[in-house]
Order: C-alpha cells, then sequence, then structure tokens
C-alpha cells in the first residue's frame, strides 16, 4: 500500500498552488482589466513565495512582481524583483539569460 507522509502532501499541495497561481499571473498580470481575477490571490502567493526558493516559486515571483508593476507599485515590483535576482544568481548563476531578464526588469522598475 502507498503511504505519504504529511511532510510529503503538504509539499504537493505547496507545489501544486504555484502551479496554478503562476499560470493564473501569467495570464493575467499584464492587463488591468483582468487584475481583479487575481488581486484575491496575491496575499496567498506572497505567503507562498515566503516559505520556498525554487525555480517554481522564482516564476512565480516573476509574475507576481510584474503585476505589482502593472498597477505601478513599483517599491514591490523592486522588492520581489531584487529578491528574484538574488535567488536565480544563486541557483542559475549571474549570467544566466534568466538572471539577465530578471536584472532587466529590476532596472526598468528602479527607471519608473
Amino acid at each position: 500500500m502507498f503511504s505519504i507522509t504529511t511532510a510529503e502532501r503538504s509539499a504537493n499541495l505547496q507545489d501544486a498552488a504555484v502551479r496554478v497561481f503562476t499560470d493564473e499571473f501569467q495570464k493575467n498580470a499584464d492587463d488591468p482589466r483582468t487584475h481583479h481575477k487575481i488581486k484575491l490571490m496575491v496575499p496567498h502567493a506572497r505567503e507562498l513565495m515566503e516559505k520556498a526558493e525554487d525555480l517554481p516559486v522564482v516564476e512565480l515571483m516573476t509574475w507576481v512582481a510584474r503585476y505589482e508593476y502593472v498597477r505601478a507599485a513599483y517599491k514591490s515590483a523592486e522588492e520581489l524583483w531584487r529578491r528574484e535576482c538574488e535567488i536565480r544568481r544563486r541557483i542559475l548563476g549571474k549570467e544566466h539569460t534568466s538572471t539577465l531578464t530578471t536584472m532587466v526588469n529590476l532596472a526598468e522598475t528602479l527607471r519608473e
């Protein structure tokens, strides 16, 4: 019989939540007319982002930061992109294209 521990179940649920949130933010972050679809997800996404520092969570971070940027919450977007950049550097290296893209996003935010 297959048995799953509480920790494994929790990790599986967290992974599923990250995937669902990432999909929803990816679909709606760039269009202010659809922000109402993800507004209530923001606190939950932030909670998930505080608990892990792996690439799927970093991808969610990208889209939450984009949502904040589009709604002109530049300080929030900046904080997320700074953290994302730090994590991507640690995991992927400072010259990886994803790390460099995050640096560009951060630079654009600082320009605002």
